[in-house]
């Protein structure tokens, strides 16, 4: 009886190989150098022609081979990486899989050169196509130099897939860059049709950085370190300011240049809210950790790796992104004033976040909206600042200050560094220009970040009991939710007891509220959360129940100080002050801006296009 499934020779084997391995010339590259990694090479050149597509050498310094050794390399699955299964679990080299070579040479024209420190000469062998052809002693200094040549000479389908010479040389350039972002301690030099493209000395991170990027660490980019815990975290970030609609990003793991959709994710919301709207960052990011937590086994070319504890890379991967932006000064310093300051009554067009003001609200210098019972009692002290944020002082001279400049303008009191836009909006000078503070949504991180607290933490909000209890009857729907937060609400300052059927009894709420309405403020809250569709969430180190998160988020969305309510200058600065003390200050808990900036530049723009 005649079978139907057949087991397929080793030419064939070895060709479907290698059209997992080598995808195009910059696969090749990149198997080859990291091989020339683990053989220790402190010193690595790579010379292609015709973008790859004709011939390719690497040339390195490492440990070499010996004569068995460089026959064996040629076998599919031979490798000196790993003994035994186990060993894929905690792997410390970059090749692993014994695919490289035999499936290169199964596709190309390839010839080995090498020698390690005990043998006196070296061993050349010349394959065809997967088939030894020579072997022959040959003088040579300890290392490997591999040509390959012709590549996919004899499967014609797979060369005509090649795309044309700038776009291989493109592939190969980024795969080079990548690895030597990765390898500071190595010397790289690349050559493309006899020119150099690229030559790295040995040095540090820093300097690696600049020389591959043309990227200046305190200008165009933030130096990113993070040595703490379990992963280490290094590269650089482009300062917000920079990015486009596409960005350059590489992304290297224990050494291994790989692409991860999640780091990504994590550095765009390390950047918190200042990265513009539909802007991709340039980042370089080598992330090292305990190769036990990382699986490489999951692409044939190991271009993609899986982590044990996905959680922990993406909160190190942000931690490190967050702390780095914030202490290279992307965050404003506020200005200090030493004398008045008077506003002229005038257009302002901003383009960031598509926001116009046409005047300017005057100060007010009462407190009859009660503001101060709106903002809790963190917002209510003055935040000193410290000497080295102040700046230049936001003021027109003493004798400007009392020019009549038109019949709207009107003097401002002694020491003003805030002014409120249409009584929504606060407008602040920082070291880089001047920003525009959303005062309703910067309430509300606020607010949002103190509920958590709260919530998830060890504190609780104080209540104020109410004179007159509220008995409140929900819908069916409603009162299932608000069974459900009862625990939530206590911790924010609410006193709620479950009355049977669908009412419930409230008889305080939390201290300083002045919004509850009659339960109102309640019922508002409720449709929020039962409108609401509940997600994991996660804020700085700390995973966060979604209930509590939608509940701080409703809360904070009816409590924050509304758009048209004047605020006292100190007030302005309470809550700016406030907002900067946040873990994520640039965006609201509903992932808006809080802020919008503008820089000197841009302000110069406006006045010179």
């Amino acid at each position: 009886m005649s079978t139907r499934i057949r087991i397929l020779p080793d030419e064939a084997i070895n060709k479907i190989a290698a059209g997992e391995v080598v995808e195009r010339p910059a696969s090749i590259v990149k198997e080859l150098v990291e091989n020339a990694i683990d053989a220790n090479a402190d010193r690595i050149t790579v010379e292609v022609w015709n973008g790859g597509r004709d011939r390719i050498r690497i040339t390195d310094n490492g440990c070499g081979m010996s004569r068995d050794d460089a026959l064996l390399c040629f076998e599919r699955h031979a490798t000196s990486k790993i003994r035994k299964a186990e060993d894929l679990w905690d792997l410390r080299t970059l090749g692993f899989r014994g695919e490289a070579l035999p499936s290169i040479a199964a596709i190309s024209k390839t010839s080995i050169e090498t020698r390690d420190l005990e043998s006196p000469l070296g061993t050349r062998i010349d394959v065809d196509g997967g088939e030894i052809r020579q072997v022959a002693e040959v003088g040579r200094s300890q290392g490997t130099t591999i040509h390959v040549d012709r590549i996919f000479f004899n499967t014609p389908a797979r060369r005509k897939f090649l795309k044309g010479t700038e776009t291989e040389w493109r592939h190969i350039s980024q795969t080079m860059t990548s690895v030597a972002m990765a390898n500071p301690e190595i010397a790289f030099s690349l050559r493309h049709d006899g020119r150099e493209a690229l030559a790295v000395a040995c040095g540090s991170i820093e300097s690696r950085l600049e020389a591959l990027f043309s990227v200046r660490i305190g200008e165009d980019g933030v130096f990113v370190l993070s040595q703490g815990g379990s992963v280490r975290v290094r590269g650089y970030v482009e300062i917000p300011e920079r990015a486009r609609k596409s960005g350059n990003q590489i992304i290297v793991v224990n050494g291994r240049w790989v692409s991860h959709r999640g780091i990504i994710h994590a550095v765009t919301d390390g950047y918190g809210g200042l990265l513009k709207k539909d802007v991709v960052p340039s980042f370089a990011l080598s992330v090292d950790m305990d190769p036990s937590g990382v699986d490489v086994n999951v692409h044939p070319s190991k271009k993609e790796v899986k982590f044990s504890d996905s959680v922990s890379v993406y909160r190190a991967v942000a931690d490190a992104v967050r702390t780095s932006v914030r202490e290279n000064a992307i965050i404003p310093a506020w200005a200090s004033v030493d004398s008045a300051s008077i506003i002229i009554d005038a257009e302002v067009s901003l383009d960031e976040n598509s926001a116009e003001f046409q005047s300017v609200t005057h100060y007010q210098s009462d407190d009859s909206h009660g503001i101060a019972s709106a903002l809790p009692s963190s917002l209510r002290e003055p935040i000193s600042l410290d000497a080295s944020q102040i700046d230049l002082p936001l003021a027109l001279g003493p004798s400007e200050q009392t020019e009549k400049v038109n019949a709207d303008v009107e003097p401002q009191p002694a020491r003003l560094r805030f002014f409120q836009v249409h009584d929504a909006y606060i407008m602040a000078r920082v070291k880089q220009g001047v920003i525009i503070v959303d005062q309703n949504l910067a309430h509300q991180r606020v607010l949002y970040e103190n509920i958590v607290s709260c919530m998830v933490g060890d504190g609780r909000s104080t209540g104020q009991a109410m004179l007159f209890p509220a008995t409140l009857e929900f819908g069916p729907t409603e009162v299932v939710t608000v069974r459900e937060m009862m625990p939530y609400l206590e911790l924010i300052g609410f006193g709620i007891r479950d009355f049977g059927g669908n009412t419930v009894v409230v008889d305080a709420v939390p201290a300083g509220l002045d919004s509850w309405n009659e339960g109102e403020l309640l019922r508002r809250i409720v449709d929020d959360l039962v409108a609401e569709r509940i997600s994991h969430i996660h804020l700085g180190d700390r995973a966060i129940d979604p209930a509590a998160h939608f509940l701080a988020m409703a809360y904070s969305k009816r409590v924050a100080i509304p758009h048209g309510r004047a605020l006292k200058e100190q007030e302005m600065e309470n809550l700016i002050d406030t907002l900067f003390g946040c873990s994520e200050p640039y965006t609201s808990p509903g992932g808006r801006p809080t802020l919008s900036r503008m820089s000197l530049d841009d302000i110069a723009r406006r006045f010179n296009p």
